[in-house]
């Protein structure tokens, strides 16, 4: 079963009797996707049994698709109609972009029974200068998001005297791992757990210092078995892997991790494939000083900007048009430059060539083992339907 499936099964069981686990923090870690800034979270506490209302779900059903909204709006409406769900508020929402400053950010909290507090980041959305800041964690820490994500935990600890946990699914995930290592030792001590899920490790030296090592027996780590995401920069360790149903990219959608028995159903170990594109990342960066991966970042993105939009679903509004913007922003670019991107772009497609590969490979193996499976059972049959004829015949 998938997340979904968990919240409706447990629906009957509340927090004080079971308490807050890593699927718990998963529901968290998708629920802050939704725009809960139409709910007025940001201003007062919002019970998550009043989200498919606020948010007036039957409209946002109707608009055009976004990265998983669907599955956050089946995640949403189980949540709302769930006894362990449905009476958790949601309050303290934030919702930052800007351009300017390279900086997307948004948080929101979960006020739990018993004096728990779960403080929810969310990962990057389709904003420009989401995915920039992402770029950005190769040469730079702390980026602007992390430090608001520190901000942003030292108020919440402020203003109540909760324990807390925090979570978060891709770059969530990485804020929330900087923000329990930087908050400072007080707060630390009021910290749970925290929840990672697939997300990019941190900037070098950062597991280094003393402030994450204070924290780290208490950061839990969950990467899908080909994970392209969570094995960039340094990762957590250990880490669970989980098992998913879905090949590539799709891995990073926690919708498609398999859950059994309560529980996400694991797995010994990454992929050969994830392994193999940890290790050349590794390597890619190494390769290149800071200046040069600062230089790669700004001149992706100036491409990215040339058609004038803030996010992806900019350009994919008259995407042909975009695309020869984007070829004569590329263009003009210094060769240097260019000769810099296409170096860096080999050894990134090589890496991801080598994932795609083993997913293929291992589509085509399930594909014979499955055939193998039918005629064993089809040949079994058929032995038995003999012995049945020489039965009748010979009695």
């Amino acid at each position: 079963m998938d997340i979904v499936a968990y919240v409706e099964r447990s629906s009957g069981t509340g927090f004080s009797t079971r308490p807050l686990n890593a699927l718990d923090a998963l529901v968290f870690s998708q629920l802050v996707y939704l725009p809960l800034e139409r709910t007025g979270a940001g201003q007062r506490a919002v019970p998550i049994q009043e989200l498919p209302e606020t948010l007036n779900y039957m409209e946002l059903q109707t608009q055009p698709p976004q990265f998983m909204t669907r599955h956050h709006l089946r995640l949403m409406r189980a949540a709302a109609e769930s006894r362990r769900f449905g009476q958790v508020t949601l309050s303290h929402f934030v919702d930052e972009v800007d351009a300017a400053a390279v900086t997307q950010f948004s948080a929101v909290c979960a006020s739990l029974p018993h004096g728990l507090t779960v403080v929810a980041y969310r990962g990057t959305d389709l904003s420009l200068a989401g995915w920039q800041e992402n770029l950005r964690l190769s040469y730079d820490s702390p980026v602007p998001a992390q430090r608001r994500a520190v901000d942003y935990l030292r108020q919440r600890a402020q203003e109540s005297a909760d324990r807390l946990a925090l979570c978060g699914h891709s770059k969530g995930g990485n804020l929330a791992v900087y923000a329990a290592s930087f908050c400072g030792a007080e707060i630390q001590q009021r910290i749970t757990r925290i929840f990672a899920f697939d997300a990019p490790g941190q900037h070098e030296g950062v597991l280094s210092t003393p402030e994450y090592q204070a924290i780290r027996r208490r950061i839990r780590s969950f990467l899908p078995e080909r994970a392209v995401v969570g094995v960039l920069l340094e990762q957590t360790r250990p880490y669970t892997v989980v098992a998913c149903r879905a090949f590539g990219l799709l891995q990073h959608n926690p919708y498609n991790w398999i859950i059994e028995g309560g529980a996400f159903k694991k797995r010994q170990s990454l992929s050969a494939g994830s392994l193999f594109l940890d290790k050349s990342l590794d390597a890619w960066v190494a390769a290149m000083t800071r200046d040069e991966r600062q230089l790669l970042t700004e001149a992706i993105f100036s491409v990215l900007q040339s058609p004038g939009g803030d996010s992806f679903d900019d350009l994919s509004e008259d995407w042909l048009g975009n695309l020869r913007t984007m070829q004569q922003a590329a263009d003009k670019l210094p060769r240097h430059v260019r000769q810099a991107m296409r170096r860096s772009l080999q050894l990134l497609l090589s890496g991801a060539a080598e994932v795609i590969a083993e997913d293929v490979r291992g589509r085509a193996s399930g594909l014979v083992r499955g055939l193998q499976q039918h005629l064993r059972e089809f040949l079994s049959e058929q032995d038995a339907g003999g012995q049945e004829d020489e039965l009748s015949e010979h009695p």
